[in-house]
Formats: structure tokens, sequence, C-alpha cells
């Protein structure tokens, strides 16, 4: 079953195949693979969601193998002090750092006199092959006939506990 919802949706999707006794193996939109979210479908479902897959592109900070990372230390640092009541474990904050990254970048790329078309023209042209936000071998990349910056992912798998790397790079196609 692919459930390409927001989190409510989602939620409402697992639960729903649960009443019905249904047991599809679960593909879920990136944007509801976030641990507050994922648990309150586990605690609903846990037989739906165990071995659910969805893809990733940015690191997750709550996983260990980051733990140590340059980028993860800057998050926390950055969210003790501009939001400390915020959730350091919810990946919403993650994802807005990598698209405020990628936005400086882009307004760095547009130059000093920062204009619509200078930053639309920095936007059609990315080239961005080390964002520090983003899973390793990840490049942002876009062209002017060509707007969609991801060309690459990871499938990863829950366990029930946590994502789990399920694949090698793959290509997006799309």
């Amino acid at each position: 079953l692919m459930i390409f919802a927001t989190p409510k949706f989602f939620i409402q999707a697992v639960v729903s195949a649960h009443k019905l006794a249904w047991k599809p193996r679960l593909y879920i939109a990136s944007v509801s693979i976030e641990p507050g979210i994922m648990a309150i479908a586990r605690f609903n479902a846990p037989e739906l969601t165990k071995g659910a897959l969805s893809i990733a592109f940015v690191k997750n900070p709550n996983d260990p193998v980051w733990r140590k990372d340059k980028t993860v230390a800057l998050y926390r640092k950055i969210m003790r002090r501009y939001n400390p009541s915020g959730r350091v474990t919810d990946v919403y904050n993650w994802y807005g750092m990598t698209v405020a990254w990628t936005m400086v970048e882009t307004m760095r790329k547009a130059g000093p006199n920062l204009t619509r078309a200078s930053l639309l023209r920095a936007a059609q042209t990315l080239n961005l092959p080390r964002n520090p936000f983003l899973l390793p071998g990840i490049r942002l990349q876009t062209s002017r006939t060509d707007y969609r910056p991801l060309e690459h992912v990871y499938l990863y798998r829950y366990d029930n506990k946590e994502w789990v790397k399920a694949s090698k790079l793959l290509a997006a196609q799309g």
C-alpha cells in the first residue's frame, strides 16, 4: 500500500487498514516518517509498520550513525540557541535547516546584487554536490528545464523502532 499522504492522513490510512485486517506492505511518503508520527502508527498497527519502506535523502539527526557528525552538532547548537523549546529529535526541524542551507547557497550564488532575476537564475542552475544536511552521495542539481533538485535517494526500512538503511544509493526516476 503506497501512502503518499501527510501525517494525519497517513495515520488514518494505517488505522483503517488495521481495522480491515488488511496487511499490505507499506510504502510511506518521506513527509510522514518522523519518529513521533511513526510511534502513533506503530501503536495502532505494529504489524503494518514493521518492514515499511520509505525513501530518505537527508541525514536523520536521531540516527546513532550521525552522533559525531559536525553538521548534526551544528544543528543541535542552532536549536539550543534559536529554538530552545523545539524538539531536536523532530526531523521537520532538521529538514527546515536543510532547506535554509540550500536557500543561503542559492542566494550566495545569485551574487551581491540580489534581484528576483538573479535569484531565479541561481535556483535554475544549482549544482550543490555537498549539502552537509543530505546523506552521502546525494547532490542538489537543477537546470532551466529540470527544477527537480534530487536525482538520488536511499531506501529505508522501519523495524518498529527506527529507520534502517535498506539500499545503496538509488537513481530516482520520475
